[in-house]
């Protein structure tokens, strides 16, 4: 028989059977894997939360969807750009734009003159193409540094160093060849020769071969029944090429009155023209080479030199000067001239117009360059008057530029030159006491080619 204690806790027992006993330690193990299903569900419906409604905006969704379609959020233009602006996104329906790198600051610095190779003009600029594409993700040149580039921004890598190697000197040949400046009507009159000759000068222009044009043309020139009209044709269609051949730093092959040269140490232009016996002035040198200091060389420094010696022709019934380029006339002799008053062998350079001497006054006749005459702001005495000009008066007639004659054909004539005015009015005029005027910068261009002692000045009526 059992204790009534004993029978109360049996009932109890199999009481708590009946409903479920559950132990503590079962309790706590239900309860952790209650609370590891909450936060696996609530991990889910937070990543299902940020893919809906919380992730970067569809470039590809119609924002403009008729009502009761699903899957878009229709906002107005406004909102969209204020979300764009504040999450840092692209407004949708507008393609993303590329990443430049900033343009550099400052500007290029100044080149030197590129030269071009005979027969191979330069090559213009290529045209700036359209803006890439962001996929084709292409290489963006640096405006300073030249330098490809990426669209990201990356600093570009630095130009090479200055290699201290000069640049071959150049034999080039212009971009734009002269074209015969005559019309056709006139060719067609010129005589069969000279047509002839224009059209192989032609030709030869339109390849580059401007030496083999210019002397065609020279040829054509002293055509004796060439018109005066056609002659003058002529001399512009051969200044506009001398212009390349001796007044640029252009240097052609063949050339007869230019060359090249490599400046070695402790050279200067004086010691240049003095080694080479050029038959010029340094200023000349100066001025084709487009040379902003002249004492600043460098060595293996590549120049053009015009050789020279360059002579004068005035035509006092045309108020005009040519200028020729050849051989001097032999010492003492006042030479043969030709129709046109060159000598043979003697090329057409270009031409100035001048001012002469009031009733006639500027002598005919072969004159040298007087030696040791040639003065640059010179002071001047009038021989009439007495009247004394010092050197930079304003009022000085004679100009910046004097270059004294002396008669090589026996006559005497003393105290002619050419100079320069103060008085640009008095050019194409007779104006002067007989000498030959010319304009500032005309005067100054033919004191840096007329050599003293050498170059002829020949005066025709």
């Amino acid at each position: 028989m059992a204790l009534a204690s004993q029978s109360a806790r049996t009932e109890s027992m199999s009481h708590m059977s009946s409903v479920g006993f559950k132990s503590p330690r079962r309790k706590r193990k239900q309860r952790m894997i209650l609370v590891a299903m909450g936060a696996a569900v609530l991990i889910v419906g937070g990543v299902w939360a940020l893919n809906h409604f919380g992730g970067p905006a569809n470039t590809n969704a119609d924002t403009t969807n008729e009502a009761g379609k699903s899957g878009t959020m229709l906002i107005s233009g406004e909102e969209a750009n204020s979300l764009a602006s504040k999450k840092k996104v692209t407004p949708r329906g507008s393609a993303p734009k590329p990443s430049l790198p900033p343009a550099a600051s400052g500007a290029n610095p100044k080149a030197d003159p590129v030269v071009l190779e005979m027969g191979s003009p330069q090559n213009p600029p290529a045209p700036q193409s359209d803006p890439p594409k962001p996929e084709e993700a292409p290489k963006v040149i640096d405006p300073l540094m030249r330098s490809p580039v990426k669209p990201d921004g990356q600093a570009p890598m630095p130009p090479p160093p200055p290699t201290t190697t000069p640049a071959p000197a150049p034999t080039p040949a212009p971009a734009a060849t002269p074209a015969s400046p005559l019309a056709p009507a006139a060719r067609d009159d010129a005589p069969a020769q000279v047509q002839q000759l224009m059209a192989q000068a032609e030709r030869a222009a339109k390849e580059n071969k401007l030496v083999e044009a210019r002397s065609l043309l020279n040829t054509a020139m002293v055509n004796g029944e060439l018109r005066e009209a056609d002659r003058e044709g002529l001399r512009r269609w051969l200044t506009e090429i001398n212009e390349t051949l001796i007044f640029s730093p252009t240097v052609a092959a063949g050339d007869p009155f230019t060359e090249t040269y490599k400046v070695v140490d402790r050279d200067s232009l004086v010691k240049i023209v003095g080694k080479k016996g050029l038959a010029v002035e340094t200023q000349l040198i100066q001025r084709v080479n487009k040379m902003s200091d002249p004492n600043r060389l460098h060595v293996g420094q590549a120049l053009k030199l015009v050789r020279g010696p360059f002579h004068a022709v005035v035509h006092k019934s045309q108020f005009r000067l040519d200028l020729y380029a050849g051989n001097p006339l032999p010492p003492g002799t006042a030479g043969k001239a030709r129709r046109d008053g060159s000598e043979e062998g003697w090329t057409y350079i270009r031409s100035f117009p001048v001012g002469l001497g009031a009733e006639g006054g500027t002598p005919v006749g072969t004159f040298l360059v007087r030696q040791g005459s040639k003065l640059r702001n010179p002071a001047w005495a009038n021989p009439r008057t007495g009247q004394k000009f010092e050197a930079d008066d304003p009022k000085n007639p004679i100009g910046e530029h004097w270059l004294g004659l002396l008669s090589t054909d026996g006559q005497k004539n003393e105290g002619y030159g050419l100079h320069g005015t103060i008085d640009p009015d008095s050019i194409g005029k007779e104006k002067s006491m007989g000498c030959v005027r010319l304009g500032k910068d005309d005067i100054a261009l033919i004191w840096e080619m007329l050599e003293d002692g050498v170059s002829t000045v020949r005066i025709l009526q």
